[in-house]
């Protein structure tokens, strides 16, 4: 088991240092890399598992990506609050990946009017 908490708290660890540099770079778009995160802790995770596990690799593996998911997002939560404080704005047009893009999640927490006509049309 010691080796299979080691896996979870590092590839946690990575995933935070990682996350937290690429998050002051993309913004938003390092959410979808949290299920990354998560995903190789999970394999890795259900990989090593002893013997008596035998069986219930998927319930591990889950259990192990969640906790290090938590932990990488812990980094990007600290990266996007702790950063260089930023406008919203700025926020939204550096939140952009190949064929996904958050900038309009930015736009639902940006103090002011507007925004509840965008979200529930009122």
């Amino acid at each position: 088991m010691r080796t299979i908490r080691r896996t979870i708290i590092l590839l946690g660890c990575v995933g935070f240092v990682a996350l937290y540099l690429l998050q002051l770079r993309v913004a938003l778009a390092v959410t979808p890399l949290l299920l990354v995160v998560g995903a190789l802790t999970g394999l890795a995770v259900a990989k090593w598992l002893p013997w008596g596990w035998y069986g219930r690799q998927f319930a591990a593996g889950v259990r192990g990506g969640v906790v290090a998911t938590g932990i990488a997002a812990a980094g990007v939560l600290l990266s996007l609050v702790g950063g260089n404080p930023r406008h919203v704005d700025t926020i939204a047009a550096a939140s952009h990946l190949p064929g996904v893009d958050f900038s309009g999640l930015c736009g639902l927490f940006e103090a002011g009017e507007g925004c509840c006509e965008d979200v529930c049309g009122c």
